[in-house]
């Protein structure tokens, strides 16, 4: 077997010797071409045993069904395998491994224009075809997210490359040389006119100027400011750097005047407008006229007046242009100011902090400089008399204030309205209970301090409250606005008061139905109260025995209270129907 394949590939490669086998081995693919770094593999039948050849001489331990096979070492190759089935071994036709060369990756620039320009201009990038897969843009090294086209818009500095892939080899990418881009920082001239002295000046700041009247160059012109010598188009072209330039918008210039023999004025100087005012100014007699306001013509303003107002002329340079014998000249120009106040307001005082109740009082003043023509509202209605810079506000109410300046008198503002409200703060009243020889008031608090002869009473924080010796009592309540009131001084002296089962006020019978029976050991006025302390009934009765229908009293437990010229006699009664 050895001798054969010898004389096999002894022969000049191309002309295959064929032994006269049953089969006939294939290569697949019939031919192949890699991509760079690209490895792929070639196959045969299946066989007993296998060798492969590279350009006529056999591979090393390359004794399987198949051959992996690279770019690098085999492009350019023809390679051949020997099958070898039942003794018998057969050579297939050669298959050749060719390289595929992609074109080197490269970037142009949209338009052939220049690496340079000015801030806020646009450059394109273009990469090569067929550099068009899984594209990534580069700047200082940095991938831009978002930039997959094959074209890269771009307005910054800075160095600029790509990576990318081709349909024929997705796994090989390239990387593009870089190429630089300057933009030079600029700003867009704008044309100012100075009204008092006709000059032109502009607001870009550029290392040289050029001005254009009607599109041609005027020599010598090279500064930021510039005085025309003709009436125009006027253009100013702010050059940044060698690559960076820009022109204004053009200006129509009408200022230039010959030099008159007489001098044109605009009086007043001075002018200060109020707000919601107007006045006039005026100039010489001439000829004829026309008014300019910050360097352009007023339409229809061709008297030796101008009506000006504060809502339009205010913070405006005014001059005017006048003609006297065929000759025109321009006026310095004046500048119409305007007051400008800030809106009214009011101040507002708690000489008792901000938690306003019953009796409290708030001061409101009217802020500077609203001095003049002071009027002082409640609900929308003036309050009479009220025309100070301050009012004390003792109701709950709108208020609000019109009020004009000393230096306008004719214009006024009216301020915000202000809600003032003032919570109430009842002052309790202290009932006494006989039957529970208590104290209690009517009022619902949210705390409640008994205080005997001017010192609280330690624990005494109830609605009701026990009596323990005489004094003078009063009561603090605090209610749930914040608010809080003390009562009137309650005098408790026990003198005079009997025991509750006292012989003096004798009731039969006692628990009662339809009618109750008293007995009196002398005559006094008699009050009935329930259980809660409130007064149900009161009349005057003579000594001896009394009777007191129960028809329009409830079931329940009554106390009853005889106050005689003698002393207090009290008495419980019970009623059942």
């Amino acid at each position: 077997m050895k001798k054969f394949l010898f004389g096999l590939f002894s022969a000049v490669w191309g002309t295959v010797l064929l032994a006269q086998c049953p089969f006939n081995p294939t290569i697949t693919p019939s031919s192949l071409q890699l991509c760079p770094n690209q490895s792929d593999t070639l196959w045969t039948q299946t066989a007993t045993v296998y060798q492969w050849y590279r350009s006529g001489n056999p591979i090393p331990n390359s004794n399987l069904p198949y051959l992996v096979v690279n770019q690098s070492t085999d492009a350019g190759q023809s390679f051949v395998v020997a099958a070898t089935i039942n003794g018998c071994t057969e050579a297939s036709p050669a298959v050749n491994v060719s390289a595929y060369v992609p074109p080197a990756i490269a970037l142009s620039v949209g338009q052939n224009l220049p690496l340079t320009g000015c801030e806020g201009d646009e450059r394109q990038l273009i990469l090569n075809d067929p550099y068009n897969l899984n594209i990534r843009w580069f700047r200082n090294g940095v991938q831009l997210n978002g930039q997959t086209n094959d074209t890269l818009t771009l307005n910054q500095s800075g160095v600029y490359n790509a990576v990318a892939y081709i349909d024929q080899c997705p796994a090989y990418s390239q990387t593009s040389s870089t190429i630089t881009f300057s933009f030079t920082a600029s700003q867009l001239p704008t044309i100012q006119f100075n009204s008092s002295s006709l000059v032109l000046s502009t607001n870009a700041s550029a290392a040289s100027y050029q001005w254009y009247i009607n599109g041609v160059a005027v020599q010598g012109a090279n500064q930021s400011s510039f005085l025309p010598q003709a009436n125009g188009t006027v253009e100013v072209e702010a050059i940044f750097s060698a690559s960076c330039a820009r022109f204004s918008a053009p200006y129509s210039y009408t200022s230039y005047v010959q030099n008159c023999a007489h001098d044109p004025l605009v009086t007043p100087t001075d002018l200060v407008l109020c707000p919601n005012s107007s006045d006039t100014l005026f100039t010489q007699v001439a000829d004829s006229y026309q008014w300019y306001r910050e360097g352009e013509a007023i339409a229809g303003a061709t008297s030796n007046f101008l009506l000006v107002d504060a809502f339009s002329a205010a913070g405006a340079q005014y001059s005017v242009e006048a003609t006297v014998n065929g000759c025109t000249e321009m006026s310095p120009s004046v500048l119409v100011d305007g007051w400008i106040f800030l809106p009214i307001y009011v101040i507002s005082e708690y000489p008792n902090g901000e938690t306003l109740c019953e009796g409290d009082t708030v001061l409101l003043s009217v802020g500077s400089p609203f001095s003049n023509a002071i009027t002082w509202f409640k609900s929308g209605v003036p309050i009479s008399g009220e025309e100070g810079t301050s009012f004390t506000v003792t109701e709950s109410g709108t208020y609000s204030v019109t009020a004009s300046t000393g230096i306008c008198p004719n214009y006024s503002e009216t301020s915000l309205p202000i809600d003032i409200s003032f919570g109430a703060a009842p002052i309790p009243a202290i009932t006494y209970f006989p039957v529970s020889n208590s104290l209690g008031t009517n009022v619902n608090a949210v705390s409640y301090n008994w205080n005997l002869n001017g010192t609280p009473i330690s624990g005494a924080t109830a609605q009701v409250y026990s009596i323990g010796e005489a004094g003078t009592y009063t009561l603090s309540c605090t209610y749930s606005n914040g608010c809080s009131a003390t009562s009137l001084p309650y005098v408790y002296d026990p003198t005079g008061i009997v025991d509750l089962n006292s012989t003096a006020l004798r009731i039969s019978p006692n628990p009662a139905n339809e009618y109750v029976q008293l007995q009196l050991v002398e005559a006094g006025n008699l009050t009935v109260y329930d259980v809660s302390g409130k007064r149900l009934k009161n009349q005057s009765l003579s000594k001896g025995i009394a009777f007191i229908d129960l028809a329009d009293f409830s079931e329940g437990v009554y106390f009853l209270k005889l106050q005689t010229a003698n002393g207090l006699y009290t008495n419980k009664l019970l009623i059942t129907h």
